[in-house]
């Protein structure tokens, strides 16, 4: 099971895997991790291309820092889970109507001295190469057992919109934000 894993997470850093005996190159990195459905005759897991993560992280990056609300809320998936810097804090949940109508106090501007808000402050100090660690994998079940995270953010596969934000981390902002979720 360890060499498994180990080759599962070699081939999602984008190394060659190994498909039987021979090396795989060129392929989707996680449709050619050995599954035990691919080992017994069946279809091999074909999980999702981890670049498109990336590409998603990017576009979502590039919305926040400059779009409109509803470009925004694309990129993410509803209610979204505001979650607390501390363990066992219960996250707040915005549903997309309170998502767009607040956007500007939660996501650009202060509330209390209308500078720039926190998430919006620690967002424009990211970059497009964010470190991606995708530890969750599931092979025997071809999907992702958990959110993969990006900074504070935490992204899920969507089968029909592709990569969303499920949750993100408002630190600074915790308590305020949750004002709005009333």
């Amino acid at each position: 099971m360890k060499k498994f894993i180990s080759a599962m997470m070699l081939c999602l850093a984008g190394s060659a895997c190994a498909g039987g005996d021979a090396k795989v190159t060129g392929a989707s990195p996680v449709a050619a991790v050995p599954t035990a459905a691919s080992e017994s005759a069946t279809k091999p897991c074909a999980g999702p291309d981890i670049s498109a993560l990336r590409t998603a992280w990017k576009s979502f990056r590039a919305a926040s820092l400059k779009g409109t609300p509803e470009q925004v809320a694309k990129f993410y998936k509803f209610p979204v889970k505001i979650l607390s810097p501390f363990d066992g804090v219960k996250p707040h949940k915005l549903s997309k109507s309170l998502f767009i109508e607040n956007f500007l106090p939660i996501f650009r501007e202060d509330v209390v001295d209308k500078r720039e808000s926190s998430l919006y402050k620690e967002l424009r100090k990211t970059t497009d190469n964010e470190n991606i660690s995708v530890t969750s994998f599931h092979a025997d079940k071809c999907a992702f057992m958990a959110a993969v995270r990006i900074n504070d953010y935490e992204f899920v596969l969507d089968k029909n919109r592709g990569w969303l934000v499920e949750s993100f981390y408002a630190n600074a902002d915790f308590d305020v934000i949750g004002e709005f979720t009333k």
